[in-house]
């Protein structure tokens, strides 16, 4: 199905929004699902945060145990698709994946005007609410000592756990996304995802050329010669490194004089 018009420049204003992580997720959902109502998602949330406020969870244990007793956190994913990362869908089955359940969390804590923020761990994205860190997937605290940072410099596991934007949730998200069509070679919906990225990339010209680079691998992939060179120039305008961008000058000189793949 088409990409839906103006949905770039939706998730562009979600991006800017300080609370954007569950307006960013409902535009994946209609990413997924174009006719998807999104004030479904957000009733959903009103009645979900209402059964919390009545238990009185105005801390993170008594949090995570509404949750819980609302069903999250207790039924894992044996195979992933794309519905793990509707948010709509989400909610109504009390699983996903991690950085889905994870909009999910952030969202009731701050209503319950707990601070919380994600936390963009490679392999599993995490939650940070007050002063506890939290697996949104198993809805239980975790420790830093719990997660598999064998591999990670010092320096590198700091910047990891850093608060997350929205927009880098955003990415994440449709990255996931990108990664499903890709294994069924759905790459119509991969180059939309991208742009979908483009657009919550906005003003950030380093993220904006690397996704610019990967639209013309894709295109160039594709044997479309011509939209793949545009895609490396658009990277080149974008003001990338200069490792990146001597990868994109050599991408264009090959495809100088190619022709076309005819579809």
């Amino acid at each position: 199905m088409p990409l839906a018009m103006g949905l770039v420049d939706e998730f562009t204003r979600a991006a800017a929004l300080a609370d954007g992580e569950f307006a960013i997720a409902s535009l994946v959902a209609r990413f997924i699902e174009p006719d998807y109502d999104v004030t479904v998602a957000e009733r959903a949330l009103d009645g979900m945060f209402e059964n919390l406020r009545q238990q009185g969870c105005d801390d993170v244990p008594a949090l995570l145990a509404g949750l819980t007793d609302l069903g999250f956190g207790q039924q894992p994913l044996h195979q992933v698709n794309t519905l793990h990362s509707h948010i709509g869908w989400v909610m109504q089955n009390k699983q996903g994946l991690p950085i889905s359940l994870a909009v999910v969390l952030i969202a009731c804590a701050r209503r319950l005007h707990l601070q919380s923020y994600g936390i963009n761990f490679p392999g599993h994205f995490l939650v940070q609410v007050g002063d506890s860190l939290v697996d949104p997937l198993r809805m239980q605290l975790v420790s830093l000592a719990q997660l598999d940072s064998s591999g990670l410099s010092g320096e590198e596991l700091h910047r990891f756990m850093q608060p997350a934007s929205a927009q880098a949730l955003g990415l994440r998200m449709l990255n996931n996304l990108k990664n499903v069509y890709a294994k069924v070679q759905d790459w119509h919906r991969v180059l939309d995802a991208l742009d979908c990225q483009l657009g919550l990339a906005g003003a950030d010209s380093g993220m904006a050329g690397l996704l610019h680079f990967e639209r013309g691998e894709m295109w160039e992939q594709a044997g479309v010669a011509s939209i793949a060179r545009d895609a490396y120039r658009a990277c080149l305008d974008a003001g990338v490194s200069s490792d990146l961008a001597a990868k994109a000058t050599a991408r264009m000189a090959a495809l100088d004089g190619r022709d076309e793949t005819l579809h």
